[in-house]
C-alpha cells in the first residue's frame, strides 16, 4: 500500500476542481505530448488512484494515489492552452511526467511527479 494514500483525504478532495498538467516523454527525453486538463475529483481507490472527471468530455482520468503531488492552486483565472478553456479559482494543481521506456522494455510504465 502506498503510505501516502490515506482514505481520510478522499472526502476532503471529492468535488474539488483540479488542473492536471501531463507531459509524456520518450525514453530519450524527447517531448511526445504535453497537455493540460481540468476536472473535478469524484473519488479515489487504492487500485485505480484518484478519479477525476475531465471537462468538458466527462471522461475519467486516474491520477496516482499520491496526495503529496497535489498542490493548492493559487486563486485566479487560468487559461488552458490549446483549448482556451478558462478555469476560475481551481482548488488543486498537479503535474506529472510519464517517461516511455525503450521499445525493447516489457515492464510497467508509471508517471513521476
Amino acid at each position: 500500500m502506498n503510505p501516502r494514500f490515506n482514505f481520510e483525504h478522499v472526502d476532503e478532495l471529492t468535488g474539488k476542481k483540479i488542473i492536471i498538467e501531463l507531459v509524456v516523454r520518450d525514453y530519450d527525453e524527447s517531448l511526445i505530448e504535453k497537455k493540460v486538463m481540468v476536472g473535478t475529483i469524484v473519488g479515489a481507490t487504492l487500485d485505480r488512484g484518484i478519479d477525476v472527471r475531465i471537462e468538458p468530455t466527462d471522461e475519467h482520468y486516474y491520477l496516482p494515489p499520491d496526495y503529496d503531488q497535489l498542490q493548492t492552486a493559487a486563486p485566479g483565472e487560468y487559461r488552458l492552452l490549446p483549448t482556451d478553456i478558462t478555469v476560475v479559482n481551481p482548488d488543486i494543481f498537479t503535474s506529472h511526467v510519464v517517461h516511455l521506456p525503450p521499445p525493447e522494455y516489457n515492464g510497467p510504465v508509471t508517471p513521476t511527479a
